[in-house]
């Protein structure tokens, strides 16, 4: 359940405040308390803690201006109270709500009065919410004049979104000013306790009004106030520069706890995925290393593999251009596999130029060479060409040209 502790404020002395909690549903959790700021007790730190200001220290209007931005709104409308005001308007703080589109409720207070109520806060460690005035506590009523009497002052509203606040003023002449231009009949009072000069001025407006209706609020004021702040119905002044900036901390305290799991999660997650990066890197690395071994028998100098699938579709589709470094090592591998299986064969010499071999061997006889040059056709990528044949003593001396077909 949401709590609010109301405070309001005396504009002439701080010994001369009231304070009273209350629930969400504007019932009072405590009796009113009056006494000096110093000894208000906030209680439980969550309160919203909302300040009424005396409403003789605030301009009221109402004014039809046909802004649609909030922006722009903000920034015109200092310019539209200049001639209300008796301060400048640099000197001049501005609040105000939408009460339609186009009809704006307006405050206006004098700067440094405002920063003085708020330092007097700060000063006896108070944090407002919110902070109003006790004009605009006086319920609405349509086609209604109400009226709220807190002892020498009077709030008034008209009916028709307009507010008053008069000090040491017969009754009768504040409902006549109010009603100007308005000719409401009913008016609806609100009083502390009862007082017999009141009473017969209640009697004399019964007799040019059609309706008089008069309650005592047991409460006094605040029991009024705390209906109006429990439905938000209420000018907050601390707009622009004195808006209230969130305690992020307070925010987020409800979920420290979650909050810090999720990081823990967060972190563990994040720990497993750099490991993860780790390995696959270091396993990437030993399957290049590999890769290129394996690629250094058809190209000898190279060096990196950095798009082995290009490299392995060149070799697949025969495209690879493979050095004369890599034929002649494989040429050497094909021709040493053809004369193994032989024996008393001796290569004298070889040589290879423009994808020939050009080998000299010595055979015992001519049989054992037709089964090298055989075996050499046997691979689709060489073929063997007996160019000539010298029988000496006992062995046969030939020379042997092998072409390579890649």
């Amino acid at each position: 359940m949401k709590t609010y502790t109301l405070i309001q404020l005396d504009a002439q002395s701080p010994n001369n405040s009231q304070w009273v909690s209350i629930n969400d549903s504007g019932e009072f959790l405590d009796s009113v308390s009056k006494g000096n700021v110093s000894e208000i007790d906030i209680g439980n730190k969550q309160n919203s803690v909302i300040v009424i200001l005396p409403g003789e220290e605030i301009h009221h209007a109402v004014l039809t201006l046909p802004i649609k931005s909030e922006k722009k709104l903000t920034k015109a409308i200092p310019f539209a109270m200049e001639d209300r005001l008796a301060d400048e308007i640099e000197k001049t703080h501005f609040a105000h709500k939408r009460l339609n589109n186009d009809l704006i409720q307006i405050c206006a207070i004098n700067a440094s009065k405002l920063k003085a109520f708020l330092k007097t806060l700060k000063s006896n460690n108070i944090h407002a919410s919110a902070i109003t005035s006790d004009t605009l506590c006086v319920p609405k009523i349509e086609k209604t004049i109400t009226l709220l009497i807190d002892s020498s002052r009077i709030h008034i509203n008209n009916g028709f979104d307009k507010v008053f606040t008069f000090e040491s003023i017969d009754i009768i002449d504040a409902v006549n000013i109010v009603n100007k231009d308005n000719n409401i009949r009913d008016i609806q009072i609100f009083i502390n306790k009862e007082d017999e000069n009141l009473l017969n001025k209640f009697d004399q407006l019964r007799e040019l009004y059609r309706n008089v209706d008069v309650n005592i609020l047991q409460n006094g004021p605040f029991q009024k106030y705390s209906q109006i702040i429990v439905n938000h119905n209420y000018i907050d002044l601390l707009q622009g520069k004195y808006k209230d900036k969130k305690d992020i901390a307070q925010i987020f305290k409800p979920w420290r706890k979650t909050a810090s799991l999720f990081l823990l999660f967060v972190s563990l997650l994040l720990t497993n995925n750099l490991m993860n990066i780790y390995s696959l890197n270091k396993y990437e690395r030993e399957l290049s290393e590999k890769f290129l071994n394996q690629y250094k028998y058809f190209n000898p100098r190279a060096d990196n593999v950095r798009d082995p699938l290009r490299i392995i579709s060149s070799i697949k589709n025969n495209n690879v251009e493979i050095t004369d470094e890599s034929m002649f090592i494989e040429g050497l591998g094909f021709i040493s596999d053809a004369i193994k299986n032989n024996n008393n064969v001796s290569l004298s010499s070889i040589n290879f130029q423009n994808n020939n071999f050009n080998i000299r061997l010595q055979t015992p006889n001519v049989s054992i060479l037709d089964s090298i040059q055989r075996n050499i056709d046997r691979n689709r990528n060489y073929q063997a060409k007996i160019l000539t044949t010298n029988q000496i003593d006992d062995v046969i001396e030939s020379r042997i040209e092998i072409q390579v077909s890649r």
